[in-house]
């Protein structure tokens, strides 16, 4: 039996309660090992220094190619599958290398200032549930999902997220079956050999953990996280 006093993280009866009905459902093929590891979440939230808003300056040359754009916009439309005769590439590749300037220092302002900006709104009108732990992504904004309505607009600005999630991988087992916190017969238990290196076995991992749940807790020390990717949009 793995011992409660090994656990670095107070227990609570609320994870208890969770963990129960997430095994039970694993245990009637339910879900997938994931389930447990949600409900013992206790990772603990970076704290992450948002990055300095600024605007990018627009150059001498993008602002001269901001203004020749509507001149050279769509000159050369061959109507036919030919050859272009030299004027006419030399019109289209200037006209090219004229979007690309006006589209990075473009790109640059909505990717970055404009992004931050309405992702730092989205952080200041978020009203977390009491007690509710937010994650946050890797530049420090919360990843929650949200919409919030552009008054008088018809819009809206929304947030949404992808990953974020623990899991437990065989290093984290293997980690604590070397610190010695689970005993060789339980990492033969909850394992399994393959032509590779040994694996988890999910069907070991539930029926171990019915039979002690102590162990359930143990390893969601182990846990891991997928990266935090936030999306802004406005739709």
């Amino acid at each position: 039996m793995t011992e409660q006093t090994n656990l670095p993280v107070q227990v609570t009866p609320e994870m208890r309660k969770k963990f129960s009905a997430a095994l039970d459902a694993l245990s009637k093929g339910g879900g997938t090992l994931d389930l447990l590891w949600e409900a013992l979440d206790t990772a603990d939230i970076l704290s992450v220094t948002k990055p300095d808003i600024s605007v990018p300056k627009i150059s001498e040359e993008a602002l001269d190619a901001i203004r020749r754009l509507p001149e050279v916009y769509g000159k050369v439309v061959p109507k036919t599958d030919r050859a272009l005769n030299k004027t006419e590439l030399a019109a289209i590749v200037e006209e090219r290398q004229i979007i690309d300037t006006v589209l990075k220092v473009i790109k640059a302002r909505k990717d970055e200032s404009i992004r931050e900006t309405l992702a730092n709104h989205l952080d200041n009108v978020y009203e977390a549930p009491e007690g509710q732990r937010v994650p946050t992504d890797s530049k420090g904004h919360l990843a929650v999902k949200q919409e919030v309505e552009v008054e008088g607009a018809g819009k809206k600005v929304a947030r949404s997220v992808s990953g974020g999630k623990p899991y437990l991988s065989i290093a984290g087992v293997e980690a604590l079956h070397a610190e010695g916190r689970i005993d060789r017969k339980t990492y033969l238990k909850i394992t399994k050999k393959t032509e590779v290196p040994r694996v988890l076995d999910q069907e070991g991992l539930v029926k171990a953990m019915k039979e002690d749940p102590n162990l359930g807790f143990l390893l969601a020390q182990a846990t891991e996280h997928t990266s935090v990717t936030t999306s802004i949009t406005v739709k």
